[in-house]
């Protein structure tokens, strides 16, 4: 770890940001979409207008692709800045469904 200080510096993140996916694809999935699902992609939006590349990268991996969000029906959730992101993304990595969102 101590090679890649950026690594070491974002790592704590990804596991919040994973288990914020993963609450967020449940509660959607549990047909929660309630204040909590609406919050949490304002919030995913206001990390994307950051501009922030570690910030977005965060997002890509540990969000966008963390779930089949385009099949979940929630694609419209998505913020511009958000879209942006999925329209960057690696595409092989990204529901199909939610390509069509950006």
């Amino acid at each position: 770890m101590n090679t890649f200080p950026e690594v070491r510096a974002c790592y704590p993140l990804t596991i919040v940001m994973d288990e914020f996916a993963d609450r967020v694809s449940d509660a959607v999935r549990e047909d929660k979409q309630d204040e909590f699902v609406r919050r949490a992609f304002e919030f995913i939006e206001e990390l994307a207008l950051t501009r922030d590349l570690a910030l977005q990268n965060l997002i890509i991996v540990c969000f966008i692709e963390a779930a089949s969000w385009g099949k979940l029906g929630v694609k419209h959730l998505f913020g511009p800045a958000t879209r942006e992101l999925i329209a960057a993304a690696d595409p092989r990595m990204i529901d199909p469904l939610l390509r069509d969102a950006s």
